[in-house]
């Protein structure tokens, strides 16, 4: 038996995880699109895709990204230049840990 909380709850707390973090960068002035990349790249394998997607933002920064029961969140700071430092804040206040430049993670909850 692992300590591995039901794939429910996991899908449960990363959309308490994802409502947080919409809520607080409202609250910073920050606005942000949710792309639901995961349901397109299952839906392109379906189609006999190999399943990758690829979002290009609109200052030109192109991510490929195939599906995995990892969850993304991509942002573009240019638009939101001013309110960068606050992104990083609302990160760093809801326990998410920088592990390299361009990437934050929180580790996921066990044991809910």
């Amino acid at each position: 038996m692992t300590d591995e909380p039901p794939e429910s709850e996991r899908f449960a707390a990363a959309l308490d995880e994802l409502r947080a973090l919409v809520t607080h960068f409202q609250i910073v002035g920050v606005s942000l699109v949710l792309v639901g990349g995961q349901v397109v790249a299952v839906e392109a394998r379906a189609a006999g895709g190999d399943g990758v997607i690829e979002v290009r933002t609109p200052t030109d920064i192109v991510v490929q990204r195939g599906f995995s029961m990892e969850p993304d969140l991509l942002f573009d700071l240019d638009g939101a230049a001013a309110r960068a430092h606050a992104v990083l804040d609302v990160l760093k206040s809801r326990n998410f840990k920088r592990v390299k430049t361009h990437r934050w993670r929180k580790e996921p909850l066990s044991g809910r």
